[in-house]
């Protein structure tokens, strides 16, 4: 075939069979057989046609009475996606030829993979058309005795041949989905006429005849699992809109001069920025064109969700494009079934192939590994060659809120060999999107939205109150952006005028303030399915962290009178999971939350670490795990690092506290620190000052905070019911539940109730 780009200056001419015309452009298909190995495919219409016709094959009779003896060609692969040229009537009769008995068996006795993805031409009418051709498949292969759907196995990623096979296997509607593969594919946003950056992403727009045509596989194979569409948004796509967020891009170059990007000076726009990449500043892409691209990906999404069943999962994500793995999200994976880690296929993706998602799972777990021996090494300890990865001491998944984070099914974030900061090392790495954006179509289409480091803020949220229902949205995870107690109000504000049913929400490091706080505990009354929260590394104190534990007790706050003194009771709210690591609720909030989970019948998980609960005295905290003993529900307090450590103190990289003379952690393996002094001198331990040189020990002496002291770990061990809590976790100050006691009586303090009052005599119950 030819290769010139031109489009054929008469579409619509018949050529003779076998003739192809010389416009025709290669764009990757490939053969087997007799035919050649590899040729193109049509950039444009007549050039599929006349593939569609010399398939046909055999000796036929040309102009001026020649004959051809060409043999017929085989094609095994027919790619044409990404083609911008390629229409509807084009694929209709593509799917036409190879339904027909005689026209198409050359063609459909060798065509194993046809794929019309991300041409944005192609409309409904193409999607009809291939939901058409795909029932016909679907009927072939249930006629046949062993279930084959012949040489064709895969049409715009959807593998047929698995499908049939999970429907041959007796998975269907009646039998649940949890044998399914899931559906699963990613977009990418690429403003400009060329790439954003060093790779030129694949498949990066999703196009109606897409959206429509994923939408009716689902009603085809209901016992697919769930649809999940996600969104890369590279750093570089919004260098037009200031130099802040460009400059964050991980790998990029990192320019220096003037950097006040909003006056409007030369060619490009702004002053020129100097740099040692090219003596040229890069040009501009205009700031409509930029937003017009980010909102039709949101357009995109909804134009899909609202074609698919009512009874699918519909999961949307967002998030910026991984540092160091930009070269592996530009790919785009052949299959959408089956290609994320926590899919069925263990591994490997039902096609036998190792899928996108995959490849940036192993690259990141390679990453965690050289960087946790670099931790230990800048904190002077060496860990084993074959020293396993710290486990997490429980997991909570409640509501199934890990399922719903795109870092952890796509990324494969695990808190064992991945965790969240060895995919986002840091807050530069976020994508900021412009505040123009409109993200509230999500919410009234999808089951899932997950929008993370984007810097969202509330004028993103500022159409929520638009969207009157939200019939199918149960997860909402939009942590690391910067909402706060404004942002906080839209949301929650939207979601009780919208009557959700929404189960889950994670707002974490989100800079919300006790007036934040307040107005979700206000909310929580109005969203009775509400019950998990995620409140993680916000500035959450007393005032806020008293007001939610008042809320879920049971004392609700009238939302026209926050200030009001007196609370009216309405009786515990059915929550289930609290998680307010990284706030100051101090020990105002332990003693409330104290009185709270003692009595409440549903609490199973509370999270207040790094909260400062022991920061003045050790009473409160002692209130909070008696009344975790003492509740009847309660089965995980994790009460870590509220306790300020003595100077001197040696932690070790996994925040473990070395005693006594221990020269390994007990938890990790590695070797306790070693501190040289200027002199060459290695610090024994408590050493403060070098017996060779006099110098003062400067570092492992400031303070910290860490676990329980140990006279106060020691009491507990005394007074906790013997059996039931691991001492190893106690240690730590993590107090999980693994059975209870029945009938013996056990010994313990009673949790106080506003006062202090001396312990309960050891035969009382806690």
């Amino acid at each position: 075939f030819g290769s010139s780009g031109t489009r054929s200056p008469a579409p619509q001419a018949r050529h003779a069979p076998g003739v192809v015309p010389p416009s025709v452009r290669a764009h990757c298909v490939r053969g087997h057989g007799d035919g050649p190995s590899s040729c193109a495919a049509a950039s444009c219409c007549s050039g599929v046609r006349a593939l569609q016709l010399r398939q046909d094959g055999g000796a036929r009779a040309l102009p001026g009475g020649i004959r051809s003896a060409a043999p017929p060609f085989q094609l095994a692969q027919l790619d044409l996606s990404g083609n911008p040229q390629i229409t509807d009537d084009t694929v209709a009769d593509l799917c036409h030829t190879l339904q027909h008995p005689s026209m198409g068996a050359n063609l459909r006795g060798s065509l194993r993979e046809l794929s019309v993805r991300s041409c944005m031409k192609l409309k409904a009418r193409s999607a009809l058309e291939l939901q058409s051709f795909v029932m016909h498949v679907r009927d072939v292969g249930r006629a046949s005795s062993d279930g084959s759907t012949g040489a064709l196995k895969l049409i715009n990623g959807i593998d047929l041949e698995a499908l049939q096979a999970v429907s041959k296997a007796g998975l269907g509607p009646n039998a649940g989905r949890s044998g399914g593969l899931p559906m699963v594919f990613r977009t990418y946003v690429e403003p400009g006429d060329g790439p954003t950056g060093p790779h030129k992403p694949e498949l990066a727009c999703l196009s109606e005849c897409d959206a429509l045509f994923f939408a009716s596989m689902l009603h085809l194979w209901p016992h697919i699992p769930y649809c999940h569409m996600h969104i890369v948004v590279p750093p570089a796509a919004f260098e037009s809109r200031g130099g802040a967020t460009a400059q964050r891009a991980a790998g990029d170059f990192l320019t220096w001069g003037p950097q006040d990007q909003d006056r409007e000076e030369g060619l490009f726009g702004g002053p020129a920025q100097v740099t040692n990449d090219s003596p040229f500043p890069p040009p501009r892409v205009p700031a409509d064109k930029v937003l017009a691209v980010v909102q039709s990906q949101f357009e995109a999404a909804k134009r899909l969700f609202e074609a698919c069943p009512f009874s699918t999962q519909l999961r949307l994500s967002v998030s910026p494009s991984l540092p160091g793995c930009e070269h592996l999200l530009a790919k785009a994976d052949r299959r959408v079934l089956g290609v994320s880690p926590s899919a069925k296929a263990a591994g490997v993706s039902a096609g036998g192939e190792v899928s996108t998602f995959q490849q940036v799972e192993a690259e990141l777990k390679r990453r965690a590994q050289k960087r946790r021996r670099m931790s230990a090494k800048r904190n002077g300890q060496s860990l084993p060659p074959d020293a396993p990865p710290q486990r997490p001491l429980y997991v909570n998944n409640i509501n199934s809120q890990r399922a719903h984070c795109c870092f952890r099914t796509l990324f494969g974030k695990d808190d064992i060999d991945v965790e969240h900061t060895d995919i986002m090392p840091d807050e530069r790495c976020s994508t900021q999107l412009p505040t123009e954006v409109d993200v509230s179509s999500a919410f009234g289409v999808a089951t899932s939205v997950d929008l993370q480091h984007l810097e969202l803020g509330p004028l993103h949220l500022a159409k929520l109150s638009g969207v009157s229902d939200m019939p199918a949205l149960t997860h909402i995870n939009l942590n690391h952006n910067h909402l706060g107690d404004t942002g906080v109000d839209l949301l929650f504000r939207a979601l009780v005028d919208a009557g959700s049913s929404v189960v889950h929400i994670a707002v974490a490091e989100n800079s919300i303030g006790d007036e934040g706080a307040t107005t979700i505990a206000v909310s929580l009354g109005s969203l009775p399915r509400l019950t998990s929260l995620e409140l993680c590394d916000n500035f959450i104190q007393e005032r806020g962290s008293m007001a939610i534990a008042e809320a879920i007790g049971g004392l609700a706050i009238a939302a026209d009178d926050m200030e009001a003194e007196e609370a009216h009771p309405a009786g515990p709210l059915p929550v289930l999971s609290v998680d307010l690591r990284g706030n100051r609720s101090r020990e105002l909030g332990a003693r409330r939350w104290a009185e709270v989970i003692c009595n409440h019948p549903d609490l199973k998980f509370l999270n207040l670490a790094q909260n400062e609960l022991g920061l003045l005295t050790k009473e409160n905290f002692l209130d909070l795990v008696c009344a975790a003993v003492a509740s009847p529900s309660c089965s995980v307090l994790d009460l870590q690092d509220n306790f300020v450590q003595p100077i001197g103190v040696e932690v070790c990289v996994c925040r473990s506290v070395f005693s006594g003379e221990e020269e390994f952690c007990r938890q990790c393996g590695a070797t306790r620190p070693k501190v040289a002094c200027k002199c060459g001198r290695t610090f024994k331990t408590g050493e403060r000052l070098c017996k060779k040189c006099g110098n003062a020990r400067s570092k492992g002496l400031h303070p910290t905070v860490g676990p329980p002291p140990s006279e106060v770990i020691e009491e507990l061990l005394a007074d906790l019911p013997p059996g039931e809590f691991d001492p190893a976790e106690v240690r730590r100050g993590v107090f999980i539940r693994r059975h209870r006691g029945g009938g013996s009586e056990k010994k313990g303090r009673q949790p106080q109730q506003g006062q202090q009052r001396p312990a309960a005599p050891a035969s009382g119950t806690p």
